[in-house]
């Protein structure tokens, strides 16, 4: 069950701004070991849980360093279990993990395009790797929100160390905290709902019933 949370929770959550420049689960790297070559992995990925599975058997935690700190602590570890001397240890990147998060929504499309309003409007966003991207910028970038959009009920869904968390607050709050200099930095893997307004009929004796 997710805990049910508002926007001063989410700016809470979201310090400080996520590095994705770092490393993260789901990275293919590539491992270049000198003088242990018998160790080193023309490609290996990281864990779900973050881990770099070694040749030798063991792990060892990669998840949130930087290619320059997993080198190190890599040397670190071979300098103590196999070498005298420092090895040279060289990691590169081979491919990275998506670091995208989802827009459901009424957001930056026409609410006259086809599409059922049971059926939100869904993309997956790619979150730039050099910088933090907030919630505002992100719905700005997207065009705003539709004129049927529920600018009061926006709901961010984040999973924090395996417990789901809903957020929900409304634009005018969001836009007050961005002008205050509080800014909700986006994650991968958070979801931004924009809910669609329900349906209002008029009924009984008025000019255009409906």
């Amino acid at each position: 069950r997710s805990e049910s949370l508002g926007l001063p929770a989410l700016l809470r959550d979201s310090q400080p701004a996520p590095d994705l420049s770092r490393l993260r689960p789901g990275d293919r790297l590539e491992l270049a070991i000198e003088p242990l070559a018998e160790l080193a992995r023309p490609e290996v990925t990281l864990s779900p849980s973050g881990a770099l599975p070694l040749a030798s058997g063991e792990e060892l935690r990669a998840s949130g360093l930087s290619l320059a700190e997993l080198e190190a602590r890599l040397a670190k570890l071979l300098l103590q279990r196999y070498l005298k001397t420092p090895p040279r240890v060289v990691v590169r990147v081979l491919e990275r993990a998506a670091r995208e998060v989802q827009l459901i929504g009424r957001v930056g499309a026409s609410p006259s395009a086809p599409s059922a309003p049971e059926e939100p409007l869904a993309r997956s966003v790619p979150l730039p790797l050099h910088r933090p991207l907030g919630l505002h910028e992100l719905l700005l970038a997207k065009g705003g929100l539709t004129p049927d959009a529920a600018a009061g009920g926006l709901f961010v869904l984040r999973t924090i160390e395996g417990r789901p968390r809903c957020y929900r607050f409304g634009v005018a709050e969001l836009v007050t905290a961005q002008l205050e200099g509080r800014e909700a930095w986006l994650r991968p893997g958070d979801r931004v709902v924009v809910p669609r307004l329900p349906d209002v009929y008029v009924v009984g004796a008025v000019a255009r019933p409906g």
